[in-house]
């Protein structure tokens, strides 16, 4: 698997996991009445920060393992991904 391959697994991953604590945590937050703006926006951002800790370090031993991948250019497929969504832009 290309390094820009595992990094975007990593990240939808760890997405999921966070966001599925999150709303989780919420829906039973909401069963117990109706939440304070603080008490909603509070977990997010320490669920978001914990995530974006968690990538940033992933993806640094992601690109310490593979050095050379981590450092290359977009392959042809990448590139073709790009023209796509530019022109569909």
């Amino acid at each position: 698997m290309a390094y820009r391959e595992k990094l975007a697994w990593l990240t939808l991953g760890m997405m999921a996991v966070a966001y599925t604590v999150y709303f989780t945590w919420l829906s039973i937050a909401m069963r117990h009445g109706e939440p304070a703006l603080l008490s909603i926006l509070l977990p997010f951002g320490i669920i978001a920060g914990t995530q974006g800790i968690i990538v940033a370090a992933a993806s640094a031993v992601l690109t310490s393992r593979a050095r050379r991948a981590g450092e290359a250019g977009a392959d042809e497929r990448d590139r073709a991904i790009a023209r796509r969504g530019t022109s569909a832009a």
